[in-house]
């Protein structure tokens, strides 16, 4: 469909009521024209999210500096201070030459999907090799997070252009002076990342030389510069300390990097001190880092659930309940929850660069850690040296909405693998149905049993349907998944 039809589209839903639809539609116009004006703004109108609707409209002012209704809407939603009254200029004045547009550079483009890279050619010593680190991202809580937390706006950008400068004559010409617009809300607070020099919580490997400490920064870069959070650090210092270093993005969203690596320092850490710096970062609100966002309403809620003490029908109550009492507190406490995102993440991570001494870091980065590496690479690409980046997850992918439709392209794929080779065939003619028959059944009457405990004592365990689909989505993740599986058909013989 022709932008300007969607557009027509999305003003008629919009309209009608149907926010949803319309959001979806402006969403698409940006996308194929991201230089649309009025897509961005009645996207910004479809939007219920703050810093989304100011994204939007900051992006319309950037288009059309002269746009009245996305300045008003800036201006409503206390982003924008009020124009102050204009002065009458005098009646012939000499030629204005035009000025650059405030817009031209926006540091908070948070929905930018492209990456330039750093043109200018790096001096150093470059990486031979990197070792695949033992992937600890967590994945158990990505279940349970509201699924409109990570719905990202896809769009491809194109820089945006001054117009053309007017021509000079040489009459006369009565030229209003240019009113500056009171932007000033964009402005980054001027601050210093400092690095707090303390002591190591956690055991150090004998022979090994590592410094721990607290980088402190602004909670809100654009609020309170004295209103500061401190991130964890953990330097763990190589051979050569001229290299390179490397900076670990970790997974979740929302695991600790600090503490954990280093119980598995052989494995995560060790390889890499034998040519350069390897730096373990806790992201703002996580592990050591202060604060941190805990939530022990949410912990309890969670271990009971794992040890089906929470009805079905209760379950969704519950969290809803907790994350509610989480938000609550948290905010009690003084936290501004809007400041803990990817993009302050990857501000930190500058910040954390410098504040250490170095002028350039590899970016190691994990499952979500790759999707902070990425951001980083695009808002600051000045401190990337180079990047690994693990177990991709792209900025424009949505996880959380797309999760369920991956799980069923890879059932489909192995149904029709398996209807395709003659023994599998075989031996499982009816795949699909066996296995959704064996879900049921599990759903209705779930299955109990005895789980080893590594740390603990065996405890009984209820397996239902739905953790037992669940099973075998994870096991398909491994090339070892034969090991893990039961057959449907064998599964339905002993149930």
């Amino acid at each position: 469909m022709a932008v300007d039809k969607l557009l027509r589209a999305g003003i008629a839903a919009s309209k009608a009521g149907d926010v949803a639809t319309a959001a979806a539609l402006f969403s698409r116009v940006v996308q194929a024209d991201p230089r649309s004006a009025e897509g961005w703004f009645w996207l910004g109108k479809s939007l219920p999210q703050y810093e989304r609707q100011v994204y939007c409209f900051r992006r319309v002012l950037k288009i059309d500096p002269a746009h009245v209704e996305a300045r008003r809407r800036l201006e409503k939603l206390g982003y924008l201070k009020p124009e102050p009254p204009k002065e009458s200029p005098p009646p012939f004045s000499e030629p204005v030459p035009a000025t650059i547009s405030p817009f031209s550079v926006d540091p908070e483009d948070v929905f930018v999907q492209d990456y330039h890279a750093n043109e200018e050619e790096t001096e150093g010593e470059p990486v031979f090799s990197v070792l695949a680190l033992f992937c600890l991202a967590a994945v158990v809580g990505l279940f349970f997070l509201q699924p409109n937390l990570l719905t990202d706006i896809a769009v491809v950008v194109i820089p945006p252009t001054l117009p053309p400068a007017p021509t000079a004559t040489a009459t006369a010409t009565v030229v209003p002076t240019p009113t500056a617009l009171p932007f000033s809300a964009l402005e980054m607070v001027e601050y210093m990342p400092v690095f707090e020099a303390s002591d190591c919580t956690f055991a150090i490997p004998t022979g090994v030389q590592v410094d721990c400490g607290f980088v402190v920064v602004p909670e809100n870069r654009y609020g309170d510069a004295n209103k500061t959070i401190r991130l964890a650090v953990a330097i763990y210092r190589g051979s050569d300390s001229s290299a390179v270093p490397i900076l670990y993005l970790q997974g979740g969203p929302g695991q600790e990097t600090v503490k954990l690596m280093s119980e598995y320092f052989d494995w995560t850490v060790a390889p890499f001190l034998a040519e350069r710096d390897f730096i373990l970062l806790d992201q703002r609100g996580m592990g050591l880092s202060e604060p941190n966002l805990d939530c022990p309403k949410l912990d309890k809620v969670f271990e009971e659930d794992a040890t089906n003490k929470i009805p079905f029908n209760q379950r969704e109550e519950r969290y809803l309940t907790a994350f509610d009492e989480c938000r609550n507190i948290l905010t009690a406490q003084g936290v501004r929850l809007s400041s803990y995102n990817t993009m302050e993440n990857a501000a930190d991570v500058k910040d954390v660069i410098l504040a250490l001494g170095y002028q350039q870091a590899t970016l190691f980065g994990v499952s979500y850690g790759t999707r902070l590496a990425q951001v980083v690479m695009r808002e600051n690409p000045e401190v990337v040296y180079s990047a690994v980046l693990d177990s991709v997850l792209p900025i424009e992918s949505k996880v959380y909405n797309e999760s369920a439709a991956i799980a069923q392209a890879s059932l489909d794929t192995l149904f029709a693998g398996c209807a395709a080779d003659p023994d599998c065939q075989k031996a499982y003619p009816n795949l699909e149905e066996d296995l959704r028959e064996v879900v049921a059944q599990l759903e209705a009457k779930p299955l109990h049993t005895k789980i080893f405990g590594y740390d603990e004592d065996d405890y009984s365990h209820s397996v239902d349907g739905t953790e037992f689909m669940s099973t075998i989505l994870w096991a398909m993740r491994s090339k070892y998944a034969g090991f893990y599986f039961v057959s449907p058909c064998e599964c339905d013989k002993r149930y």
